[in-house]
């Protein structure tokens, strides 16, 4: 009889073991179907197009992602001590031992998310200021343009985490996991280039959109018209040519003339490339064939220099 006390200890043991490692794993599903929870509302108010932000709510989907950043973690660091211990009996239970990985790449895709909008913040607080709901290229003023470059060190750091996301990825091998993980990091697999492409748009917006939209003094454009029925390297030959004149996000001028136009104004045609003339069988070269060289940037300055 002397055996049955250490055999009920032993019983007693196993039992309180496995209703621990019960607990855990209820643990753990709740923690899932949270973060799953948040992380769901999160593209839907990160859905606005590009240059219009949404300055009510900010504050409260940064905190949706500190939220489920945290949850992410808790529910990796779970994972990874958990994981490698569930009974293959249970539900689950080989996705959370191949969920670890997955988990790093959404923290990081979360992360970036979570700075992005920190980024934004003095962006809202402009709109704020000026009791704009959003922001578009017709509002945009210099004082904008600056709030976003007050934002470039959090955008910066959203780019560190997206390339830390890249690295991490490319080590999963998503035809091996459960399928509700190999969902979740096809979802993760299109947001992030999205969020990568919003971030290099607010890190080189701010410039652009002083000389584009003429907010610290009047740009004037030479905008070209390409008629792809007959090509040409950049696309087709000049139809039609706009000047168009912006100062501070408005249209001040707007003339429009057909390439024909111009090429009767002018005093002199240069001597063609010797290409166009083998193609072509020109003699001059014409503002409707400035777009010769396939270099764009050659071709621009060659059209600029015909149409003054």
């Amino acid at each position: 009889m002397g055996w049955r006390k250490p055999a009920l200890a032993l019983v007693a043991a196993l039992v309180l073991v496995s209703a621990l490692g019960i607990a855990e794993y209820l643990r753990i599903q709740a923690l899932a179907s949270g973060v799953a929870e948040r992380l769901g509302r999160i593209p839907e108010a990160l859905a606005s197009p590009s240059l219009v932000l949404p300055a009510e709510g900010l504050t409260a989907l940064r905190r949706d992602l500190e939220a489920a950043e945290g949850d992410i973690a808790a529910l990796k660091a779970e994972a990874e001590r958990f994981g490698p211990l569930a009974p293959g009996f249970l539900p689950g239970a080989d996705e959370l031992r191949a969920a670890p990985p997955v988990l790093e790449v959404g923290l990081d895709v979360v992360r970036a998310a979570r700075r992005t909008l920190e980024g934004l913040e003095p962006l809202a607080g402009v709109l704020g200021r000026r009791r704009l709901d959003r922001v578009s290229l017709s509002t945009f003023n210099g004082e904008m343009a600056s709030a976003l470059e007050a934002g470039a060190p959090r955008f910066r750091q959203a780019q560190e985490a997206l390339a830390r996301t890249r690295a991490a990825r490319q080590a999963i091998d998503i035809r091996g996991l459960p399928p509700r993980l190999a969902a979740a990091l096809d979802d993760l697999d299109a947001a992030a280039p999205r969020l990568e492409a919003s971030l290099k748009l607010a890190l080189a917006g701010p410039a652009l959109a002083r000389t584009l939209l003429g907010l610290e003094r009047p740009q004037t454009f030479l905008i070209l018209a390409q008629n792809s029925q007959e090509l040409r390297p950049t696309g087709g030959f000049l139809s039609g040519v706009w000047l168009v004149t912006v100062d501070r996000a408005k249209v001040t001028r707007l003339v429009f003339l057909n390439s024909s136009d111009v090429d009767a104004e002018l005093a002199r045609f240069p001597e063609p490339p010797r290409s166009l003339t083998i193609a072509l069988w020109g003699g001059i070269w014409t503002f409707k064939d400035s777009n010769w060289m396939p270099d764009f940037p050659t071709a621009a300055s060659k059209a600029r220099e015909l149409y003054r």
